[in-house]
């Protein structure tokens, strides 16, 4: 056969192979998009290692992508984890470290702290993804085996999806005519065009995809949360219902102290008994002290019975009350306001005096009326009694007598 035939069918079979691996490559693309379904792993906050049923294929890369919260606690530690960060004494998510060993290794390709979602990027080696919660071993709270855990952070697997096929890999070795290659740059860009349409069409459906994921793990994040919540809802109303006698106690023994609530008679009370209150200060603090480690009763003392628990704090509002007062200088006492008397003139003399004889005048006519009124008052009582007229007559005089004769207001006064 001519070479130049030859070179003509060689280079028409290879534009038609470049079409065909194009084509193919991103039909199976697509197809790996849409058919594979990505793996839901749960890791439980006990730090128990977890295998996905996926075997990782050494020729392609996985993203795995976390979500979720862990919570430790116990009587001296409260710590929540997520993927990568753990919270401070402000339960904030500052302290950074990776909180998940993965095997084989994974490297971070996305960190979203606001939303506890990280992503990480995995090789495949031929064996099942190993994964699982490390938070309370690089927290050293092992140690503590009060603590209790909870929560469950959510690993997702899926297949990062391969670049189509490089097209240059199967072209000709041999050098073509002018007008040949004209025809395969024109064959070949029809060939690109079907295939952006295809890269189109495949990362429409990968985002309509992403968009159900992003959404399934939204409610799968949700349901987490209100299950926690329920959780701790059932924990709270059993620690309470255990607290109800002595809520009911406290509330007896302070209900009767109502005057302790008042901040004008603890100011009056510490002001006058300073001294004696900052002697006792150790005590006072102590008892705050000892008061406040029941962490549920004051919970329902402030909720239920704000009134009860002011009551209950009134001695270190005391104490309080007394440290200022021990420091605060004592107001100086305002001078005495010195008016000159006036030698008074002979008209108000002599008014002063008609005002004090009128005034004796009528003391005067208030005691005979009074005595009258006492003569009358013992004529009534007298009868009430059945004595005959000698006998009455004769206590008549003695009852008379004595109030006439009775010059002495703050004198006896008794028949």
């Amino acid at each position: 056969m001519d070479p130049k035939i030859k070179r003509t069918i060689r280079t028409k079979f290879g534009v038609l192979l470049m079409a065909a691996s194009l084509l193919a490559g991103a039909s199976v693309c697509g197809a790996q998009a849409e058919n594979e379904q990505p793996e839901i792993m749960y890791l439980g906050a006990q730090g128990k290692e977890v295998f996905s049923r996926t075997i990782l294929d050494p020729e392609s890369s996985y993203l795995v992508t976390v979500t979720g919260i862990a919570t430790y606690r116990s009587e001296r530690h409260e710590v929540q984890a997520d993927a990568l960060y753990s919270t401070d004494a402000a339960r904030n998510f500052t302290y950074a470290g990776q909180n998940v060993a993965f095997e084989p290794d994974a490297t971070v390709v996305k960190s979203e702290r606001a939303t506890h979602e990280y992503a990480f990027r995995v090789n495949g080696n031929g064996h099942p993804l190993s994964a699982k919660f490390l938070g309370w071993h690089r927290l050293d709270l092992l140690f503590d085996q009060s603590g209790e855990v909870s929560g469950l952070l959510c690993a997702e697997i899926s297949r990062i999806a391969p670049s189509p096929p490089n097209p240059w890999s199967i072209w000709f070795r041999d050098s073509m005519a002018v007008p040949w290659i004209l025809g395969t740059l024109f064959v070949f860009a029809v060939v690109m065009i079907q295939v952006d349409e295809a890269i189109a069409e495949r990362r429409r459906k990968d985002a309509s995809y992403q968009e159900q994921v992003r959404i399934q793990r939204i409610e799968r994040a949700q349901a987490a949360r209100e299950h926690e919540a329920r959780r701790l809802e059932r924990w709270r109303l059993s620690q309470e219902e255990a607290c109800r006698g002595r809520f009911r106690a406290a509330c007896l023994r302070f209900e009767i102290r109502k005057h302790l609530g008042d901040e004008g008679f603890l100011a009056d009370y510490a002001r006058k008994n300073k001294d004696k209150i900052l002697a006792e200060r150790g005590r006072i603090i102590e008892n705050y002290q000892r008061l406040h480690e029941d962490a549920v009763l004051i919970s329902m003392l402030q909720r239920d019975r704000p009134e009860i628990y002011r009551i209950a704090i009134w001695e270190m509002k005391a104490l309080n009350l007394a440290e200022r007062f021990d420091v605060e200088r004592p107001e100086p006492k305002p001078l005495p306001v010195l008016v000159p008397k006036r030698k008074p003139s002979p008209e108000e003399f002599r008014d002063r005096m008609i005002r004090r004889e009128r005034t004796r005048s009528w003391d005067k006519i208030e005691k005979s009326r009074t005595r009258l009124e006492g003569i009358i008052e013992a004529r009534k009582m007298l009868d009430e009694f059945d004595l005959d007229s000698d006998e009455r007559a004769r206590l008549e005089g003695e009852v008379i007598g004595q109030i006439i004769d009775d010059e002495d207001p703050n004198g006896p006064n008794t028949l």
